[in-house]
């Protein structure tokens, strides 16, 4: 493809995958327009609406004690490295 040389197979892989391709997608199609004709629109924004609330409550509601905990942990880390480090540069 970068060297343009004619060397290559007349009917290449994926030449041969267009048909098979081709009769996926139309299916898809149809199977999506079918799911979106039978759809009660109205109905999916409520439930879209009070999901999406949920989720993002849920894992703040979960991770927020255990972040304090660690970001209280790695807070004395810093300060404590912090003090060896000066500690040290007055030793030497």
């Amino acid at each position: 493809m970068l060297t343009q040389a004619k060397n290559a197979p007349i009917r290449l892989v994926f030449q041969a995958q267009a048909l098979p391709a081709a009769i996926a997608a139309i299916v898809l199609a149809v199977m999506i327009a079918l799911t979106a004709s039978a759809t009660d629109w109205g109905a999916v924004a409520k439930r879209i609406a009070t999901g999406t609330r949920r989720a993002g409550t849920a894992p703040l509601q979960l991770v927020h004690p255990p972040v304090r905990v660690v970001s209280v942990l790695l807070l004395m880390a810093v300060i404590g490295g912090i003090f060896l480090a000066k500690r040290e540069g007055r030793d030497a």
